[in-house]
């Protein structure tokens, strides 16, 4: 399954949050520029240099991210 095929409406807010170097990187900027022309609630961080999961580790920031994804959850 991927959202890059079908339509955003009714998509709750969502953040992506994708390294550069994650493989994942191009599909995630496709899907950030179809959400906005969708008028989807999409919100975007791209970090240079990272890679999958990057928001999961103790390196590089990371900790801020995380405590930005668990308000955005309500956790």
């Amino acid at each position: 399954m991927s959202p890059l095929y079908g339509s955003l409406t009714g998509l709750p807010p969502t953040t992506v949050y994708s390294g550069s170097r994650e493989i994942l990187a191009p599909d995630t900027l496709v899907l950030a520029r179809e959400a906005a022309t969708q008028g989807a609630p999409i919100g975007f961080v791209l970090r240079a240099g990272e890679f999958h999961d990057w928001p999961l580790l103790d390196l590089w920031g990371a900790p801020g991210y995380r405590r930005q994804i668990y308000q955005e959850l309500g956790v």
